[in-house]
């Protein structure tokens, strides 16, 4: 079993970067065992991975003999950890009409595995990208696509699941994600919801009266539309980009910038209004002579109107006329046609004076002309003369000779007319004498 002297025991007396808690050695065997899992990434990069370790070999012996040495643990660096984003979600904006090759962000990770390749991290999108994105796989440069084409109208905004993947066995992947909003260009055109407009507008419709409204729209995001009468053309304005050139000028002068442009017809029927009443011709006075001794429903006069407003019909009707002494019959309202209704008698009334109303009839409020007819009844001799006094006394002078004499002129009353109203006559009277 030999003597004190010679027995030996060990002790760990350091390990570098200060590891010697992470190490054990049997004080009988000199074996060297870990008290715990050693991490690659927290070593001293100085020593590639190397722990140095002191062991002292000492003896029972009084005084105990030592000696010491160096035992180098070299610690293989193992694939376990997983790349880290500098950011978990990354922002980034681009116009809609970038061209393919446009940077759009730029993403990094980093791997904290020392070694290669366990350090070295590749990029990849996995989803979200829908062909308009690429990504450098070493640079972590994100592009546009070629041959994408970017529309905001379509889709405004991107949303990429990127990971970063490192080379060691097996591999570990770091994952974020990449929001890419697209910028909005003045791209699109106005457009109305209709493309031709029919309406109709009252004449009489007073200034600043609203008789339409147009609705236009633009997909460009923020659009403001203006609405513009240029040339018989309702324009609707966007305030961007080009205009035809045939506008350009008057464009450019009211609202200063070039616009992007839509054009609607739109077709306005004026309608027309009763605003016009109906106009006797030639005038609103007529006048006419009636014989007294017409038969009732004679036609005595016609009387016409027109009328300024469009496709108007008038009729006609009776206005004042106290007596009834005339009439326009129902079938014939739109002739004008008088008719006698009620005798006539010079002797009761020589002249009489009645209205006539012409009336449109067009519209919920129809308009009125009024004409006035003054009659003048002509007379006839329809009455007989008549004696004033049935019998007549005269006394003759029988002393007188036989002869012919004149006696007085008398006096008859006729009721047909001034014309014939006081008679002359003479009565002669032959007188013989007796013998």
């Amino acid at each position: 079993m030999g003597t004190l002297n010679s027995r030996v025991k060990y002790k760990i007396v350091e390990a570098v970067n200060n590891l010697t808690e992470n190490f054990t050695i049997d004080e009988f065997r000199g074996e060297i065992s870990l008290n715990g899992p050693l991490d690659y990434e927290g070593l001293d990069p100085d020593l590639n991975g190397k722990i140095i370790i002191t062991v002292m070999a000492y003896d029972m012996g009084i005084p105990p003999m030592n000696s010491t040495t160096n035992v180098t643990v070299t610690v293989e660096d193992e694939n376990d950890n997983v790349p880290v984003f500098d950011k978990k979600m990354y922002f980034a904006h681009i116009a809609e009409n970038s061209p393919p090759g446009t940077s759009v962000t730029k993403i990094r990770a980093h791997d904290a595995d020392i070694t290669s390749p366990n350090n070295e991290v590749i990029y990849r999108i996995d989803s979200g990208a829908f062909d308009k994105f690429r990504i450098d796989a070493v640079s972590g440069i994100l592009t546009v696509e070629k041959g994408a084409i970017l529309d905001r109208e379509m889709m405004a905004k991107y949303q990429l699941n990127v990971s970063a993947i490192d080379r060691g066995t097996p591999s570990n992947h770091g994952k974020c994600q990449v929001i890419i909003y697209i910028g909005d260009v003045n791209d699109e055109s106005p457009f109305f919801d209709k493309p031709t407009n029919y309406l109709t507008v009252m004449e009489n419709q007073t200034i600043g009266t609203i008789i339409h409204t147009v609705s236009a729209k633009d997909n460009d995001l923020g659009a403001h539309l203006e609405y513009y009468i240029l040339s018989d053309r309702i324009q609707a304005f966007n305030d961007l980009t080009p205009v035809p050139p045939n506008i350009l000028e008057t464009i450019k002068s009211h609202f200063g910038i070039y616009k992007q442009t839509a054009t609607v017809i739109l077709t306005i029927t004026v309608l027309d209004a009763n605003d016009n009443p109906p106009d006797f011709l030639p005038s609103k006075i007529y006048r006419v002579n009636v014989s007294e001794g017409v038969p009732l429903d004679t036609e005595v006069l016609t009387v016409k109107a027109t009328d300024k407003d469009k496709n108007q019909k008038i009729w006609f009707r009776i206005g004042y006329d106290p007596m009834a002494t005339f009439k326009i019959k129902s079938s014939e309202s739109y002739t004008g046609i008088i008719r006698l209704q009620r005798q006539l008698d010079r002797e009761e009334y020589s002249n009489i004076t009645f209205t006539v109303l012409a009336i449109d009839e067009k519209g919920a409020h129809p308009l009125t002309s009024t004409a006035t007819v003054y009659v003048n009844v002509v007379d006839m001799n329809d009455n007989r003369p008549r004696f004033i006094t049935q019998e007549y006394v005269y006394s003759v002078n029988i002393d007188i000779e036989v002869t012919q004499i004149y006696l007085s002129i008398y006096l008859f009353f006729d009721l047909t007319s001034y014309l014939y109203s006081y008679l002359s006559t003479c009565l002669i009277f032959q007188i013989f004498r007796n013998l």
